[in-house]
């Protein structure tokens, strides 16, 4: 591996590695503010190049077997003697560190900071900045191990929900589109059809509505309120006149720990206190620690009693669990 400056001729290669960190940091975002617009690998090597010709900067590549697999840029980050509320340093700054995922922990990444570092030294830089994204644990440990430091925390809070997810009753067309996805990605377990037919059965005659928390139209997070007992295995003081039985709540693993389905459960109860319901039940199996703490804090803290439950399993076959029910007066 040598390290070499840019030149035109790694034009190509060095837009695929923008575009590849890019890709990276949006997979990442939580609050998915971060996008790829249609026009980005074009467009930013461009920008690139004129703060690089602007800021005193340089960028260098890594090229391993006559192949760009890493680069660095740095350029000046002021050059003010002072400022009326700050003693400012001539200031380099990392703006991009990047090493191709098929190339890492092979110390380029290292090589790459390290001649950066005596680059912006030899024109006069004090020390260097970095800005991190918060949710990139991976370049955090990096800088540290490269004895960089935390100076300045920056915090958000998102505010204002997104326009792209809502929380609604599931029609029979979204919840046959919904099973008939999870039988398609399941072409060998029959138990997806024998729920999807049991839950479409009770829907028609009204034992149970269907909620969908739905992002950019993709269900992501769904739950089931059960009004009688067909369809509920141990429904006794489970379900009754102004009582509902919650099932079927699933959020997808991306999706989990971002506050969607907290969303869709206060849709669900502001339906159901609409519905004149007093009371909500539900079933957790005792090892499921984590849904525990969460039914918790919705309020779950009353314990009704202890059943199994039986489902179908694969090969035709049926599993028993054991369930911890728990009630909410709302």
């Amino acid at each position: 591996m040598k390290i070499i400056e840019y030149n035109s001729k790694y034009e190509e290669e060095v837009k695929d590695l923008l575009l590849e960190l890019q890709e990276y940091i949006v997979s990442i975002d939580r609050e998915k503010y971060n996008i790829i617009s249609k026009d980005y690998r074009r467009d930013i090597l461009l920008k690139t190049l004129e703060e690089v010709r602007n800021k005193q900067g340089k960028i260098l590549l890594a090229s391993e077997n006559e192949k760009i697999v890493g680069m660095v840029i740095g350029i000046v980050n002021n050059i003010e003697e002072k400022e009326y509320d700050f003693l400012a340093p001539k200031r380099g700054r990392v703006t991009e560190l990047i090493v191709s995922k098929n190339c890492r922990t092979k110390g380029i990444g290292t090589n790459l900071l390290k001649e950066v570092e005596v680059y912006l030294q030899t024109i006069g830089c004090e020390d260097i900045l970095i800005e991190v994204f918060g949710y990139n644990k991976c370049a955090m440990n990096f800088y540290n191990k490269n004895n960089y430091h935390i100076r300045l925390y920056e915090v958000t809070k998102k505010i204002k929900e997104s326009s792209n997810y809502m929380c609604k009753i599931a029609s029979i067309q979204e919840i046959n589109e919904k099973w008939d996805y999870e039988i398609s990605i399941h072409p060998n377990e029959n138990k997806w059809v024998v729920w999807k037919n049991q839950i479409i059965s009770n829907v028609k005659k009204g034992n149970f509505i269907c909620y969908y928390g739905i992002l950019d139209g993709k269900i992501i997070c769904e739950g089931t309120a059960a009004f009688n007992h067909e369809g509920i295995q141990n429904s006794e003081n489970l379900v009754g006149k102004d009582k509902v039985y919650l099932t079927g709540f699933r959020t997808i693993k991306e999706y989990q720990g971002k506050g969607y389905f907290s969303k869709l459960y206060n849709f669900i109860e502001h339906d159901l206190k609409k519905r004149n319901i007093k009371k909500l039940t539900l079933g957790v199996e005792p090892s499921e620690v984590k849904n525990i703490k969460i039914y918790f804090s919705f309020g779950f803290t009353n314990f009704i009693k202890t059943g199994y439950e039986t489902y179908p399993a694969e090969n035709s076959e049926t599993e028993t669990i054991m369930v911890n029910y728990y009630l909410k007066n709302i």
